[in-house]
């Protein structure tokens, strides 16, 4: 597996974990360096939870490539992504990920029924 394939794999992950998080990679092979976006940039600042799985990616990182470098970004970092590699969307939300007080099956069926299909469809897009 390249450095290129274990990152976006891990990205893919991580995006998976933290629904509403998404990444921009650039991967620059000649000076064996990758740079990688973190939206929003709240995420990437302030929650200690994925900052600690960040944490993680970049230790296995410099283990299984020692050579290679790896930076983490905000949107208003000085580091900038000149040339986007690939982008890994924000997850969509799993419900299994949310406390039962936020459970689909909570949601009274009845308001559902009385809500226009078309409103329904343009709130799914």
């Amino acid at each position: 597996m390249s450095s290129k394939e274990f990152l976006l794999l891990e990205l893919r992950n991580l995006a998976n974990k933290f629904p509403g998080v998404s990444f921009r990679y650039e991967h620059n092979s000649a000076f064996k360096e990758h740079i990688i976006e973190v939206s929003p940039e709240s995420t990437y600042i302030s929650d200690v939870e994925y900052g600690n799985e960040e944490y993680t990616v970049s230790k296995k990182m410099m283990n299984l490539f020692p050579l290679e470098t790896l930076v983490f970004v905000g949107k208003d970092s000085l580091i900038k992504i000149k040339n986007v590699t690939e982008v890994i969307p924000a997850a969509c939300i799993n419900w299994n990920n949310f406390p039962q007080i936020f459970s689909k099956n909570n949601f009274k069926t009845d308001l559902k029924q009385n809500i226009d299909s078309e409103i329904l469809y343009a709130l799914a897009a």
